[in-house]
């Protein structure tokens, strides 16, 4: 069996989370869709993090309405991905599980394939609704760890707990 790399670009997502304080407005991401038909990408992050509150709170834009935008701009070469908080969503404060039901439902059913969804305190019971959810409505949960380089514990150590010591439903 051919082994095969898959690229996931997080370009339209984080790079202007970085470099842009969040603020690319939906005609500069206009400029730049039908570029992603012919990457070859995996996947593309293009949504989750600040981008739909910066959206919304700086630009007076509709974040669904850039999420069904950039589905139609990129089509169907690529999986649209996003990074989700957890029980945060992609907001700042825990959110009840009927709220994350109805986000996770109407995410996937956007266009989001992948959610790629972490916990800063790498809290598994703060993940686990997003991912029953996104599962739940056919999309794909791809969970992060956060970490940092710890003299005391090592990222093997730290693994080896969250595997260990929880189970993702």
């Amino acid at each position: 069996m051919k082994r095969k790399l898959l690229i996931r670009d997080l370009t339209l997502r984080d790079g202007q989370q970085s470099l842009f304080a969040t603020r690319m407005s939906q005609q500069q991401v206009d400029r730049v869709l039908e570029l992603y038909r012919s990457t070859g990408f995996y996947a593309t992050e293009v949504w989750g993090g600040a981008v739909p509150d910066s959206i919304m709170r700086f630009l007076n834009e509709n974040p669904w309405a850039r999420l069904d935008k950039i589905q139609k701009g990129i089509g169907d070469t690529t999986l649209l991905t996003a990074l989700s908080r957890g029980r945060n969503l992609f907001g700042y404060n825990p959110y009840p599980d009927e709220v994350i039901e109805g986000f996770c439902k109407h995410s996937v059913q956007s266009g989001i394939g992948i959610m790629r969804i972490f916990d800063a305190l790498n809290d598994v019971d703060n993940v686990k609704a997003t991912v029953k959810y996104v599962k739940q409505y056919g999309g794909k949960a791809d969970c992060a760890v956060c970490y940092t380089v710890d003299p005391k514990y090592s990222t093997r150590d730290k693994i080896r707990t969250l595997i260990n010591e929880r189970h993702f439903p």
